[in-house]
Order: C-alpha cells, then sequence, then structure tokens
C-alpha cells in the first residue's frame, strides 16, 4: 500500500505560490497572501521534523501570515478611517512600512527554505534538488532561490515606488508649468503592476516546475518518507500538537476572511474564501483531532450560502443601487433576494463557528489536563477546572459569533440609511476575530502542556 507520507506536503506547498505570484495595487492584494502563507506553514509541518532549516522556515513563514493580516488591517484604516484628504500620503506610508517589514520576513524564509531544501539534498539521493554535482555552477534549487530574491524585490517595489509620486504634489502650483507626476500616478501604477505580474508568472512557472519535479523526484521522496516513518511517525504526541497549531492557523486565518472589505459597495474578500480555510482545516487535522462528518457540513453548508450571497449581491449592485429600490419593482425584488441570501449567510456562518467549537471541545476534552500526580492533589478534579476554563473560552467565541453575525445582517439591512453600518460591521468582525485567537490560543498552550514530555 502506498504511503500517504510519501507526498511530506510538497503539493500544498506548491499549492501556495498560487496566492503570492500576484503584483498588490498599493496594499490592496486579489489574492491574499496570508492565504498562501498558512499553506506554507502546513506543507512544512512534516518536514520542519527532519531540518531545522525547514523548521526555521515554517516559524518565519508564520510572522509573514501575521505582517499580512496586520496589512489587512492597515487597508481598513487607510480606505475606511483615515481622513480622504490624507489618504495617498498614508498609502505611501503604509506601502513602504508593509514592503520592508514582508522582505525582512520573507528573504530568511526562502533563503531557509530552499537552504533546508538543498541539505535534503544532500542527504537523500536527488535528481530535482540539487541536478548536476558539478559546484562550477549554481545548482536548481541555487538558481530557483536567486530568482525568488529577485521576485520578492520586484513585488515589494512595484506597489511601493509608484505612491512616492505623491511627495510631488507637496510644492504644487496650478499656475506652475512643471511636471508632478502625480498626476500620471495612474499610469506609473499601471506600469509597475505590468511588470510584476510579468516577473510574478514567471516565478510562478520555475518554482511550480521546481516542485512538480521534486514530487516526481521518487528517490529523494522515498527517502524522506522513510525517515520520516522511522523516527517522527511513532511520536503520536507531535502530530497531535500540530494538528492543533495547524486547526488554530486555519481558523484565524478563516476569521480575518470574514472581514468585509468594500469597494464600490461590493464585498472583494468573500466569506466564501473562509469557507474554504474551515474545509482545508478539517481535511488537514481529522485524522489526529477526530473530527465529525457533521462538522464538514457545516463547513460545506456556509461555502455554498457565502457563494450564493456573493452571486446575488454581485447581481443586485451590478444593475441597480440602493436609491432605486423602491423606484423600481425589479430592483426592489433583487434587493429582496440579496437580504434574503445575505441572512442565510449569517445563518450558515454561525453553523460553520458552531462546528469550529465542536473541534475545539473535542481537543479540550482528548488532549488537555495535565497534572503531576501527588498526594495533596486531585488530578481529576484540576483536569476538570481547565476543561471549565478552556469551555468558558470556546463559549465566549460563540457569542462574539453571534455579535459578528448581528453586525453583517444590520449592514445589509441598514447600509443604505445608517452611514456608520459598515463601521459597526467591522467592529462586530474583529471581536471575532478576537475571540478566535483567545480559544485557539489558550487550547493550544495546554495541549503543549499536556504533551511537553513526550
Amino acid at each position: 500500500m502506498k504511503n500517504k507520507t510519501e507526498k511530506m506536503g510538497f503539493t500544498l506547498i506548491a499549492a501556495a505560490f498560487i496566492f503570492l505570484f500576484n503584483p498588490n495595487f498599493n496594499i490592496v492584494d486579489v489574492l491574499p497572501d496570508f492565504v498562501g502563507y498558512a499553506f506554507l506553514c502546513v506543507g512544512l509541518s512534516r518536514l520542519a521534523n527532519i531540518n531545522d532549516d525547514l523548521a526555521a522556515s515554517q516559524k518565519s513563514f508564520s510572522r509573514a501570515l501575521l505582517v499580512d493580516v496586520c496589512k489587512v488591517g492597515a487597508l481598513l484604516f487607510v480606505f475606511g478611517l483615515s481622513n480622504p484628504e490624507e489618504q495617498n500620503t498614508m498609502l505611501l506610508l503604509v506601502s513602504f512600512v508593509f514592503a520592508v517589514a514582508e522582505l525582512v520576513v520573507l528573504i530568511p524564509a526562502y533563503k531557509s527554505l530552499f537552504g533546508g531544501l538543498m541539505g535534503l539534498g544532500y542527504r537523500f539521493e536527488n535528481t530535482a534538488v540539487l541536478g548536476s554535482r558539478n559546484r562550477s555552477k549554481k545548482n536548481k534549487t541555487e538558481k530557483i532561490r536567486l530568482f525568488t530574491f529577485v521576485f520578492l524585490a520586484v513585488k515589494s517595489a512595484g506597489y511601493t515606488l509608484p505612491e512616492f509620486a505623491v511627495l510631488s504634489t507637496q510644492s504644487y502650483d496650478e499656475f506652475s508649468s512643471a511636471l508632478y507626476l502625480y498626476d500620471y500616478i495612474g499610469l506609473l501604477r499601471s506600469f509597475a503592476i505590468i511588470i510584476s505580474l510579468i516577473v510574478g508568472l514567471v516565478w510562478l512557472v520555475l518554482i511550480e516546475s521546481y516542485f512538480s519535479s521534486i514530487r516526481k523526484d521518487k528517490q529523494f521522496v522515498a527517502g524522506i518518507a522513510r525517515e520520516y516513518n522511522e523516527k517522527i511517525l511513532p511520536r503520536t504526541s507531535l502530530f497531535v500538537r500540530k494538528s492543533v497549531k495547524n486547526m488554530s492557523l486555519f481558523f484565524f486565518v478563516a476569521a480575518i476572511l470574514c472581514i468585509d472589505l468594500r469597494l464600490e459597495s461590493f464585498n472583494i474578500l468573500i466569506d466564501t474564501l473562509a469557507a474554504l480555510s474551515l474545509i482545508i482545516c478539517y481535511f488537514s487535522v481529522k485524522k489526529y483531532i477526530a473530527a465529525e462528518k457533521g462538522t464538514l457540513f457545516s463547513f460545506v453548508t456556509y461555502a455554498v450560502c457565502s457563494l450564493a450571497a456573493v452571486v446575488t449581491e454581485f447581481s443586485f449592485f451590478s444593475n441597480h443601487y440602493y436609491g432605486k429600490i423602491y423606484r423600481s419593482e425589479e430592483a426592489f425584488s433583487s434587493y429582496k433576494t440579496m437580504l434574503l441570501f445575505a441572512a442565510f449567510d449569517a445563518l450558515a456562518f454561525l453553523f460553520a463557528v458552531f462546528g469550529m467549537g465542536k473541534m475545539l471541545r473535542r481537543v479540550i476534552n482528548d488532549h488537555t489536563g495535565f497534572y503531576v500526580p501527588s498526594a495533596t492533589v486531585n488530578v481529576s478534579e484540576k483536569v476538570e477546572k481547565v476543561h471549565k476554563e478552556l469551555y468558558v473560552k470556546v463559549y465566549l467565541l460563540y457569542g462574539a459569533a453571534i455579535l459578528a453575525a448581528a453586525t453583517d445582517v444590520f449592514y445589509d439591512f441598514f447600509a443604505n440609511t445608517v452611514k456608520f453600518a459598515g463601521l459597526i460591521n467591522i467592529l462586530g468582525t474583529v471581536v471575532f476575530i478576537c475571540a478566535v485567537f483567545n480559544a485557539c490560543y489558550a487550547i493550544s498552550d495546554e495541549v503543549e502542556s499536556k504533551y511537553m514530555l513526550d
């Protein structure tokens, strides 16, 4: 029987780059990078047990995920809360800060990634990682590593350099014939996006080809899998701990993806992405957390309902606007349909969150609660106390989810009459994100405590 560990996460690693190649428009990212970083963290989870460089790479990509999540928060600030007159200057500041922050974490991350792969290449027979053994020229991995650094520089420069044109407006004089770069900001951004896209596509083709050749290198993958099976696989507690960490990561990413980022009334960060994150989480951890099929059903239901809500919202705003709903029967009918599916989406969201809670409660029951037995301590009472404390955090998560769903519905029903409906919606989602982080962090910490001596 073919061993499931033979893939060793390379497929998931390759899938991650699909979310990372595209250029940003300012700090707006159509394909969220943090989804790609989450894929990389999960894909490297097995390899990190075998090689220290790959473990360091996984840690760096988790930091990159946090940086990108902060970028989403900055996006909300720039376009939602900052003074419109200061938005252009804020875009320059935020773009520059995050470009530097990303390079600081991503250069070491990719350096460790390729260094770890070359380390494995020297330990196990291969043709994909090192290629020719002739050290007078660079091997395959060194070449793709070099181009990756070029890609990172071009991508960061692509969404940062055009924004410096705003500095030319500081001495703007309408009677002067001087050339002001900001008059051509659209052209500069378009040019930067085109260059970044071309380099990104070339990088995507090269790196996908590279990891495809690794997956097809049977000697190499079999050698890694053999060591993994013999030295790592027997340590069951290690996989429980990693599964809980992965589950927490995917839950947190899903919570972030629940934020509504609206552009011209359209939500560009659709909830279907959050549902997909939950579905991927289910399949990646079900072996060691024993997730039930009913939980998967709740996640799939959320995906279907959220997609239906996206379609009806797109249909309404593509053909109508709020001011038209009381003057056109067709617009009013489309508006009612949009509200109906928005309500279904909110209910499906709650259904999915209760599925999340069910997985968390299973982890609490099976993998938390550890105390050293002694004559003066009743272990069962101590364990029960720990469980109750963690249950409270899950119940708070439920409450925060209800609040987030309520503010989402409030926005859908009153966005055309209440100016601050969008802000209320964002605040409700932020409370939910904090509750997810609080519950997952506490549970993960208790799991680590229980298995720390294994």
